[in-house]
């Protein structure tokens, strides 16, 4: 099931949390409910992938990719939910595409499970489309 059931362009291709992960919110680009859901002391990562011929360039890389990347979900149209975890909305490019991360804590999480957010995060690959 897609968290973000609206978008067509760029797609989800994965969103994982440590609780429940409802779909949809006012934006249709954005998965608010699930970020929403994000206990204080839980994570939530989503990833959305343009495809090929509608990437425009970016200039993060995956090296560059962290809880200082990108923009906080604060400054977004579409972030801002009533818990108010910490989180930032990463574009990057991988693979000739352009990705777009949202990488989601608690603002009461543990040391380890943001290691093992981020971990997570940086540990999705991309193979080069053909």
């Amino acid at each position: 099931m897609s968290l973000t059931p609206q978008l067509a362009d760029p797609r989800e291709v994965i969103s994982v949390g440590t609780g429940r992960l409802p779909a949809g919110g006012p934006c249709a680009q954005f998965p608010g409910r699930a970020v929403a859901a994000v206990s204080p002391t839980g994570a939530f990562i989503s990833i959305q992938i343009r495809s090929p011929d509608h990437a425009p360039p970016q200039t993060f890389t995956r090296a560059d990719l962290g809880f200082t990347s990108g923009t906080a979900l604060t400054r977004t149209e579409c972030g801002t939910t009533p818990n108010h975890p910490q989180g930032r909305w990463i574009s990057f490019r991988e693979a000739g595409r352009e990705v777009y991360a949202v990488l989601v804590v608690g603002r009461q999480a543990s040391a380890a499970t943001r290691r093992q957010a981020l971990e997570t995060l940086n540990s999705l690959r991309l193979t080069p489309t053909a």
